[in-house]
C-alpha cells in the first residue's frame, strides 16, 4: 500500500523532476515540445507553493511515485500540480493523493475549488469525481510583441495592497503572497488613468499575466501596457473563453492558438472575462 505525506523541503527537487518528467511524456503523446523550464527554476516554484499551500505525495517502495500540490487563498482552493511518475500512472496513486489534499483544504475552510487541467482524459476524469466541472478552455496564444506606443495610462510598481480589492473582484480572494512571488520573478505594473487604478499586469519574462482590469474598457489599453513590460520579441498568454476582451486583442493582432488546457471549478468564482491568469501555478 503506498504511503501518503506531506513533501519535505529537501525533496523539492525530487517533485520537480518527477513533473518535468511527467509533463514531458504527456507532451511527447500530443506530438508537442518539451517544456524547458530549468529544473531550478520549478524547485523555485514549487517551494512557493510548499511554503504557502498543501504539498503531499504518494510514496511506495520508498519512491515517490505522485505529487499533489494546491494553494488555498481565503475560501478557494486551487490545485497546481497533480502528477505521477510515467508507468505508475495507473496505480491507484493518485485518486486518494488527490483526494486527500482536498479533503486537508475542506477542514482548513476552503469551499471553493479549481484547477487548470491538462488535456489528460485521467487526471480530468479524477477532477470530474472530485466535483470540479468544466467551465470552459484556457487558450495559449503565442505571437509578436506589439510596436511601442504612447500609452493613456500611468505605471508605477506594483504595491499588492494597492490592488487588494481589485484581485478580490476579478480573481475572487486577495493574495498578497502570490503577488511577493511574482514580483520575485517577474515585472510588475500598477495602471492608473486620472489618478484611478485601472488594472494591473506582470510579464514573467515573455509570458504576460497575471493581468486585471477594473472595467470593460480598460482592457485593451492594459494588455497593451502589459505587453510593454515584456522583452520580446515573441510573447506568450493563455486566456480563459470567459475573456472575450483578451481574446480579441490576440485575434486582432493575429496571435497563433498554440495550446489549450480546461479550467475545471466546483463553481463560478471571481470576474474572469477581466482577468488573465499567470499559468498552472498559482492562477
Amino acid at each position: 500500500m503506498p504511503t501518503l505525506r506531506a513533501l519535505t523541503e529537501d525533496e523539492l527537487p525530487i517533485a520537480a523532476e518527477l513533473f518535468l518528467t511527467a509533463v514531458n511524456e504527456m507532451m511527447s503523446r500530443f506530438g508537442l515540445p518539451a517544456v524547458t523550464v530549468p529544473l531550478q527554476a520549478q524547485i523555485e516554484a514549487y517551494r512557493q507553493v510548499h511554503r504557502t499551500g498543501i504539498f503531499q505525495v504518494a510514496e511506495e517502495g520508498g519512491q515517490i511515485g505522485a505529487i499533489c500540490c494546491a494553494i488555498q487563498r481565503e475560501d478557494q482552493w486551487f490545485l497546481s500540480g497533480f502528477w505521477g511518475r510515467p508507468g505508475q500512472t495507473q496505480q491507484g496513486l493518485g485518486g486518494p493523493l488527490l483526494r486527500q489534499v482536498y479533503e486537508l483544504a475542506a477542514a482548513r475552510g476552503a469551499r471553493r475549488f479549481f484547477t487548470w487541467s491538462s488535456a489528460d482524459p485521467t487526471a480530468m476524469a479524477s477532477y470530474l469525481r472530485l466535483g470540479l466541472w468544466p467551465a470552459g478552455p484556457i487558450l495559449t496564444f503565442i505571437g509578436p510583441k506589439p510596436p511601442p506606443e504612447v500609452s493613456p495610462l500611468a505605471a508605477h510598481p506594483l504595491d499588492p495592497a494597492a490592488i487588494a480589492e481589485l484581485d478580490r473582484e476579478v480573481r475572487g480572494v486577495r493574495r498578497p503572497e502570490d503577488h511577493r512571488y511574482l514580483l520575485e520573478h517577474g515585472q510588475g505594473r500598477i495602471f492608473e488613468r486620472d489618478g484611478r487604478v485601472v488594472g494591473y499586469g506582470y510579464a514573467q519574462g515573455n509570458l504576460l499575466g497575471p493581468i486585471a482590469w477594473a472595467r470593460d474598457e480598460d482592457a485593451v489599453s492594459v494588455l497593451t501596457a502589459t505587453a510593454g513590460l515584456a522583452p520580446g520579441p515573441e510573447l506568450r498568454i493563455a486566456i480563459p473563453s470567459q475573456n472575450r476582451a483578451a481574446l480579441a486583442f490576440v485575434m486582432d493582432r493575429r496571435w497563433r492558438l498554440f495550446w489549450f488546457a480546461h479550467l475545471m471549478q466546483s463553481e463560478p468564482f471571481g470576474e474572469l472575462s477581466r482577468y488573465v491568469p499567470s499559468g498552472p501555478l498559482l492562477f
